[in-house]
């Protein structure tokens, strides 16, 4: 697995349902927090919009395993986070 680069095992990661993958609309913060796209932020477009997307932003993960081998892996997340906020 240490000759694989970041972009193939976070890929298939996948740890407690939390699909470390390509985020189009948002990502996970290394906080485990929700952040949504501010240009979908700044959209208006109805009830679903709001309610699927928007309201999501700044919430926290729903459930987080107590054990912190079993909560999403730090790095990938880190690693994701910056990709995101340098996309803008």
């Amino acid at each position: 697995m240490a000759s694989q680069g970041f972009e193939e095992r976070a890929r298939t990661a996948c740890f407690n349902a939390v699909r470390q993958r390509q985020a189009v609309h948002g990502e996970v913060r290394p906080d485990l927090r929700i952040a949504i796209r501010e240009d979908i932020l700044a959209e208006v477009d109805g009830p679903m919009l709001i309610h699927g997307l928007q309201g999501f932003h700044g919430a926290s993960l729903g459930v987080v395993p107590a054990s912190r081998a079993q909560r999403p892996s730090t790095a990938f997340l880190e690693q994701r986070w910056e990709r995101f906020r340098a996309a803008g």
